[in-house]
Protein backbone atom coordinates (compact mmCIF):
# COMPACT_ATOMS: atom_id res chain seq x y z
CA UNK A 1 0.00 0.00 0.00
CA UNK A 2 2.87 2.60 0.46
CA UNK A 3 1.01 4.73 2.29
CA UNK A 4 2.19 6.94 5.53
CA UNK A 5 -0.14 8.96 7.86
CA UNK A 6 0.67 11.35 10.57
CA UNK A 7 -1.82 11.60 13.50
CA UNK A 8 -2.08 14.20 15.67
CA UNK A 9 -5.23 15.15 16.90
CA UNK A 10 -5.75 16.72 20.55
CA UNK A 11 -8.88 15.83 22.58
CA UNK A 12 -11.30 18.65 22.91
CA UNK A 13 -11.79 20.77 25.68
CA UNK A 14 -13.28 24.34 26.35
CA UNK A 15 -12.82 26.51 29.34
CA UNK A 16 -14.25 29.46 30.16
CA UNK A 17 -13.53 31.98 32.86
CA UNK A 18 -15.79 34.47 34.97
CA UNK A 19 -17.50 37.21 33.16
CA UNK A 20 -16.12 40.84 33.59
CA UNK A 21 -17.97 43.50 32.04
CA UNK A 22 -16.00 46.12 29.79
CA UNK A 23 -17.09 50.21 31.31
CA UNK A 24 -15.62 51.68 28.18
CA UNK A 25 -17.52 49.33 25.67
CA UNK A 26 -20.82 48.71 27.91
CA UNK A 27 -20.31 44.71 27.54
CA UNK A 28 -19.32 41.65 29.03
CA UNK A 29 -16.31 40.14 28.23
CA UNK A 30 -15.86 36.17 28.12
CA UNK A 31 -12.57 34.49 27.84
CA UNK A 32 -12.34 30.86 26.18
CA UNK A 33 -9.68 28.86 26.12
CA UNK A 34 -10.04 25.90 23.64
CA UNK A 35 -8.09 22.99 23.29
CA UNK A 36 -8.64 20.07 19.87
CA UNK A 37 -8.06 20.52 16.46
CA UNK A 38 -9.43 24.14 14.71
CA UNK A 39 -11.50 25.66 13.84
CA UNK A 40 -14.06 25.36 16.48
CA UNK A 41 -17.78 26.70 16.25
CA UNK A 42 -19.21 27.55 19.94
CA UNK A 43 -22.86 27.01 20.31
CA UNK A 44 -24.92 29.05 22.43
CA UNK A 45 -28.47 30.69 22.94
CA UNK A 46 -28.81 34.70 24.01
CA UNK A 47 -32.13 35.03 25.26
CA UNK A 48 -33.32 31.54 23.82
CA UNK A 49 -31.99 32.14 20.20
CA UNK A 50 -29.85 29.68 18.46
CA UNK A 51 -26.19 31.42 17.69
CA UNK A 52 -23.10 29.74 16.93
CA UNK A 53 -19.08 31.57 16.34
CA UNK A 54 -16.26 29.81 14.80
CA UNK A 55 -12.89 30.60 15.40
CA UNK A 56 -9.76 29.47 14.54
CA UNK A 57 -8.21 31.33 17.95
CA UNK A 58 -7.14 28.64 20.63
CA UNK A 59 -7.69 31.89 22.97
CA UNK A 60 -10.66 33.67 22.08
CA UNK A 61 -12.46 36.81 24.15
CA UNK A 62 -16.28 37.75 23.11
CA UNK A 63 -18.05 40.55 24.53
CA UNK A 64 -21.84 40.30 24.77
CA UNK A 65 -24.59 42.69 25.25
CA UNK A 66 -27.07 42.33 28.51
CA UNK A 67 -28.43 39.01 27.88
CA UNK A 68 -29.26 35.39 28.83
CA UNK A 69 -26.45 33.13 27.68
CA UNK A 70 -26.56 29.91 27.84
CA UNK A 71 -22.97 28.10 25.93
CA UNK A 72 -24.36 24.55 25.16
CA UNK A 73 -21.24 23.15 23.45
CA UNK A 74 -18.14 23.90 21.14
CA UNK A 75 -17.37 21.24 18.02
CA UNK A 76 -13.84 21.55 16.55
CA UNK A 77 -12.88 20.28 12.62
CA UNK A 78 -13.44 16.64 13.57
CA UNK A 79 -16.98 17.23 15.11
CA UNK A 80 -15.96 16.02 18.44
CA UNK A 81 -17.83 17.65 20.63
CA UNK A 82 -17.35 19.56 24.00
CA UNK A 83 -20.36 20.07 26.46
CA UNK A 84 -19.85 23.58 27.96
CA UNK A 85 -23.64 24.12 29.76
CA UNK A 86 -22.57 27.65 31.38
CA UNK A 87 -25.29 29.94 31.72
CA UNK A 88 -24.90 33.83 32.11
CA UNK A 89 -27.50 36.38 32.89
CA UNK A 90 -25.70 40.15 32.07
CA UNK A 91 -27.70 42.85 33.20
CA UNK A 92 -25.41 45.86 33.81
CA UNK A 93 -25.76 49.72 33.39
CA UNK A 94 -23.06 52.55 32.36
CA UNK A 95 -22.11 54.76 35.41
CA UNK A 96 -23.18 57.98 35.45
CA UNK A 97 -23.33 60.18 38.50
CA UNK A 98 -26.03 63.90 38.53
CA UNK A 99 -25.42 66.41 41.41
CA UNK A 100 -28.22 68.85 42.05
CA UNK A 101 -27.59 72.54 42.76
CA UNK A 102 -26.40 72.42 46.71
CA UNK A 103 -29.07 73.77 48.51
CA UNK A 104 -28.52 75.26 52.34
CA UNK A 105 -30.87 73.99 54.90
CA UNK A 106 -31.45 76.85 57.55
CA UNK A 107 -32.13 74.22 60.46
CA UNK A 108 -29.53 72.10 60.26
CA UNK A 109 -26.97 74.64 58.91
CA UNK A 110 -26.11 72.14 56.40
CA UNK A 111 -25.90 71.83 52.49
CA UNK A 112 -27.48 69.23 50.86
CA UNK A 113 -26.81 67.93 47.54
CA UNK A 114 -29.09 65.72 45.84
CA UNK A 115 -26.77 62.86 43.93
CA UNK A 116 -28.41 60.56 41.14
CA UNK A 117 -26.45 57.25 40.47
CA UNK A 118 -27.13 54.94 37.04
CA UNK A 119 -24.76 52.21 36.88
CA UNK A 120 -24.16 49.01 38.92
CA UNK A 121 -24.94 49.40 43.32
CA UNK A 122 -23.02 50.29 45.00
CA UNK A 123 -21.54 53.38 44.31
CA UNK A 124 -18.82 55.29 45.80
CA UNK A 125 -18.02 58.86 45.69
CA UNK A 126 -14.67 60.22 46.52
CA UNK A 127 -13.64 63.50 47.79
CA UNK A 128 -12.05 65.65 49.67
CA UNK A 129 -13.08 68.31 52.41
CA UNK A 130 -11.19 70.62 53.29
CA UNK A 131 -7.92 68.42 51.32
CA UNK A 132 -8.78 65.75 53.54
CA UNK A 133 -10.18 62.54 51.32
CA UNK A 134 -13.43 61.17 52.11
CA UNK A 135 -15.99 58.34 50.81
CA UNK A 136 -19.66 58.23 51.00
CA UNK A 137 -21.13 55.18 49.72
CA UNK A 138 -24.83 54.83 48.61
CA UNK A 139 -26.89 51.37 47.46
CA UNK A 140 -29.72 53.12 46.53
CA UNK A 141 -29.40 55.48 42.97
CA UNK A 142 -30.73 58.86 44.74
CA UNK A 143 -28.92 59.92 47.82
CA UNK A 144 -29.18 63.27 49.65
CA UNK A 145 -26.33 64.02 51.21
CA UNK A 146 -25.67 66.91 53.67
CA UNK A 147 -21.89 68.84 53.61
CA UNK A 148 -20.80 71.30 56.88
CA UNK A 149 -18.98 74.26 55.76
CA UNK A 150 -16.00 73.83 53.90
CA UNK A 151 -14.16 73.38 50.66
CA UNK A 152 -15.04 70.49 48.97
CA UNK A 153 -13.93 68.49 45.80
CA UNK A 154 -15.94 65.58 44.22
CA UNK A 155 -13.53 63.75 42.49
CA UNK A 156 -14.76 60.65 41.24
CA UNK A 157 -17.60 57.80 41.64
CA UNK A 158 -16.73 53.77 41.13
CA UNK A 159 -19.54 51.35 41.20
CA UNK A 160 -19.41 47.66 42.12
CA UNK A 161 -18.47 46.66 38.36
CA UNK A 162 -14.89 48.92 39.41
CA UNK A 163 -16.35 51.24 36.86
CA UNK A 164 -15.00 55.16 37.31
CA UNK A 165 -16.56 58.25 36.59
CA UNK A 166 -14.75 61.33 36.87
CA UNK A 167 -16.86 64.64 38.44
CA UNK A 168 -14.61 67.39 39.21
CA UNK A 169 -17.11 69.71 40.60
CA UNK A 170 -15.66 72.21 43.52
CA UNK A 171 -17.97 73.74 45.96
CA UNK A 172 -17.02 76.31 48.98
CA UNK A 173 -19.62 76.23 51.74
CA UNK A 174 -19.52 79.00 54.31
CA UNK A 175 -22.98 79.45 55.45
CA UNK A 176 -23.70 81.56 58.63
CA UNK A 177 -26.86 80.28 60.89
CA UNK A 178 -29.84 82.90 60.59
CA UNK A 179 -29.85 84.44 64.22
CA UNK A 180 -31.75 87.68 65.78
CA UNK A 181 -31.44 89.15 69.19
CA UNK A 182 -33.31 91.68 70.81
CA UNK A 183 -32.31 94.65 73.14
CA UNK A 184 -34.07 95.67 76.05
CA UNK A 185 -37.13 98.21 75.19
CA UNK A 186 -35.89 101.86 76.21
CA UNK A 187 -38.82 104.65 76.27
CA UNK A 188 -37.71 107.59 74.36
CA UNK A 189 -38.83 110.50 75.65
CA UNK A 190 -38.46 112.81 72.23
CA UNK A 191 -40.99 110.61 70.67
Amino acid sequence: INQNFNFNYTPISAALTSPVYNCDSNKTLVHFDLQGNAPWTIFYKQDGINQQISTNQASLDLLLDNGNYLFTQVKDITNCAFNINQNFNFNYEPIDITLATPIYHCDSNKTAIQFSFSGNAPWIINYTKDNNPAQIVSNSNQLTAFFDNGNYQFVSVSDATNCTKNINQNFNFNYTPISAALTSPVYNCDS
